[in-house]
Formats: C-alpha cells, sequence, structure tokens
C-alpha cells in the first residue's frame, strides 16, 4: 500500500470519527434541551396555571418526544454508519502496518453505540413526569 493510500485510509477514518464525534455531541445537547423544555412548561404552569386540557398537554408532551426519538434513531443509524466505515479504514491501516511487522492492535469497539437509549429513556422519564405534574 503506497502513502497516499495509507493518508487516504486515515483520513477517512478520523473524517468519519468526527462526524460521529459531532453527531453524538449534538444529540446530547437536544436531550438536555428538549427536557429543559420539559421542566420550563412545569415551571410556567406553577407559577400562571391554565386550564388545558389534559389530552392536550399529553399530546404536546408525546410531540416533542417522538420528534427527539426519531432524530436520535435516525442519528444512531448514521452514526453505526460512521463508525462501520472508519473502523474499516482502520482496520485496513493496521493490517498494511501488521504487513511490514509493526505491532499494533485493534482500537475498541464504539462504546457510545447504545448510549442513544439511556439518553432517550432518561427524556422519557422527564416527558411523563411533566406531563403528570402539569395535568394533576
Amino acid at each position: 500500500m503506497t502513502r497516499d493510500d495509507l493518508d487516504a485510509l486515515i483520513f477517512l477514518s478520523k473524517t468519519h470519527r468526527g462526524i460521529h464525534k459531532d453527531r453524538a455531541s449534538l444529540t446530547f445537547k437536544i436531550t438536555v434541551s428538549a427536557a429543559t423544555l420539559y421542566v420550563a412548561c412545569v415551571t410556567a404552569n406553577y407559577a400562571h396555571p391554565i386550564d388545558a386540557p389534559a389530552c392536550a398537554v399529553w399530546a404536546l408532551v408525546a410531540l416533542v418526544f417522538a420528534i427527539v426519538a426519531w432524530h436520535h434513531f435516525a442519528s444512531a443509524q448514521a452514526s453505526e454508519q460512521n463508525q462501520k466505515l472508519a473502523q474499516d479504514a482502520e482496520d485496513l491501516v493496521i493490517a498494511d502496518l501488521q504487513s511490514r511487522n509493526q505491532k499494533l492492535a485493534k482500537p475498541d469497539k464504539n462504546p457510545r453505540k447504545s448510549a442513544w437509549l439511556w439518553e432517550l429513556a432518561f427524556l422519557f422519564l422527564t416527558a411523563i413526569t411533566a406531563g403528570y405534574l402539569i395535568t394533576h
């Protein structure tokens, strides 16, 4: 493998790892923002109670949760693809270097693979709590 090939593989790996990192950061920010929205709704309702129908409150809570859940799922799918492409590029680089008698260990797989599920679980509990506090 030529130096240009190695540089291209390293570039692919760094690019896809960077995209994954940026996407994970954005997903976390969206989770915190949605949780903050729920808390702000509860606070506003306690400051100035409104007589909104319970179904409207729960519809709003469900809508926000559904949008965030859809984003998290789509982001997880795209991140998995980015991680796979980066891993494949790294595997080729490692194989080439090992063929030159250099010892390298394979990098670990994505440790954050299911973090989006935990973020959604947290957001789901926050949404249920907010809906309950607003309607009762």
